[in-house]
């Protein structure tokens, strides 16, 4: 975990191998960053029905391994309670994943992101972002929402829409921009996107 930039985990899993079902439950610690528990069974044949939950809270900082190479930096608390139902080969899944207190910086560019909150549903095939907002330096306003369909066969067809209200996006030593905005993206947003 260390060369992935992450902490130590801690790990307690238990499970049972029975009549084409496997069991599992158990937790995963990251100490103060958080854990992850995860509880219910999966089957043996791919056409068999899944029955995993997953539920826990992570610091949003564990990203900042990672980001640390282009100077940027996350933080936040983000809170997952999840369920994952139908088949191996056609997952269903469901609940909610919300993420408060966050604040994104990214010195070079200059821009910077305060009091981000989110909250995600996943609602069988798909993908739900209810609600996300940031606040920027000048006291702009960003808001987001939108859906995407888990179909990575048809390029994660969906529809997002972002809106500003004199949001500082860039302030460094080339420029500065503010923009008050309505953008809307839609399509296959992971091939060609309107």
């Amino acid at each position: 975990t260390q060369s992935a930039g992450l902490p130590a985990l801690d790990a307690a899993l238990s499970g049972r191998l029975g009549l084409g079902r496997t069991t599992v439950s158990g937790n995963i610690s990251a100490g103060k960053e958080g854990s992850i528990r995860l509880l219910g069974s999966l089957p043996r044949d791919p056409d068999g029905a899944l029955g995993l939950a997953v539920a826990g809270e992570l610091d949003a900082g564990l990203a900042n391994k990672a980001l640390a190479a282009g100077g940027q930096r996350l933080t936040g608390r983000l809170a997952l309670d999840a369920t994952v139902r139908g088949t191996a080969v056609a997952p269903l899944a469901s609940g909610v994943a919300t993420l408060s207190g966050g604040s994104f910086e990214d010195p070079l560019q200059g821009v910077r992101l305060d009091g981000i909150q989110a909250r995600i549903l996943a609602q069988g095939e798909e993908v739900l972002i209810e609600r996300a907002s940031a606040t920027t330096r000048n006291g702009g306003t960003l808001a987001a929402s939108g859906r995407v369909r888990l179909a990575p066969d048809a390029g994660f067809p969906g529809a997002f829409r972002i809106q500003g209200n004199r949001a500082l996006l860039v302030s460094n030593e080339t420029m500065q921009a503010i923009a008050d905005l309505s953008l809307e993206l839609s399509g296959a947003l992971a091939e060609r996107p309107r």
